[in-house]
C-alpha cells in the first residue's frame, strides 16, 4: 500500500554532484549550499547552484565534500548536507511527501577520501534527517 503513494528516489553519488531521480524526473545538483550569516545563526540561501544575483557580503559558500576547512562560525558541513538532501527530494518529486521516500545510493564509495569509511552512515544519516523512510546501498 505505502508503494502506491511513495515517491521513491534514486541517488546517484559523486563528490562534486548528485543526481537524484524519481520516477521520469532525475535533477542533477552541484554538492554546495549558499548561506548567510542572520542574527539567529545561518539562513539557506541557494541549493546546487550559486545564482547569479547572490549578495556577496555575509553569503558563505559550502562546497559539502571539500577537503578544505570552513570560515570560522560555520556550522559542521552535516548540518547543510541534510538541507541539501531535503531540498533535494521536494524538488525531484515535486511536493512535500505525504509517504515518506525509499531511497536508493548508488557511488557512496567515490566519498571515500573524503569521508574516510564513514561515507555510508554519513549519507544514510542524512537521508533519513531529510525524510527517507529507508536506505539501501548498491
Amino acid at each position: 500500500m505505502i508503494k502506491l503513494f511513495a515517491n521513491d528516489i534514486a541517488i546517484d553519488v559523486a563528490p562534486d554532484r548528485f543526481t537524484f531521480t524519481c520516477r521520469d524526473t532525475a535533477i542533477t545538483l552541484e554538492t554546495l549550499v549558499l548561506v548567510a550569516r542572520g542574527s539567529g545563526g545561518f539562513q539557506v540561501l541557494a541549493v546546487g547552484e550559486t545564482p547569479p544575483d547572490a549578495p556577496s557580503s555575509d553569503v558563505v559558500r559550502v562546497d559539502l565534500f571539500s577537503s578544505s576547512g570552513l570560515p570560522p562560525g560555520v556550522p559542521d558541513r552535516f548540518e547543510f548536507l541534510t538541507a541539501f538532501m531535503r531540498h533535494a527530494f521536494m524538488t525531484v518529486t515535486g511536493r512535500v511527501a505525504m509517504v515518506r521516500p525509499a531511497v536508493t545510493i548508488q557511488g557512496v564509495h567515490s566519498l571515500s577520501q573524503i569521508a574516510h569509511g564513514y561515507e555510508q552512515s554519513l549519507i544514510a544519516r542524512a537521508a533519513i534527517d531529510a525524510g527517507a523512510r529507508t536506505v539501501e546501498f548498491k
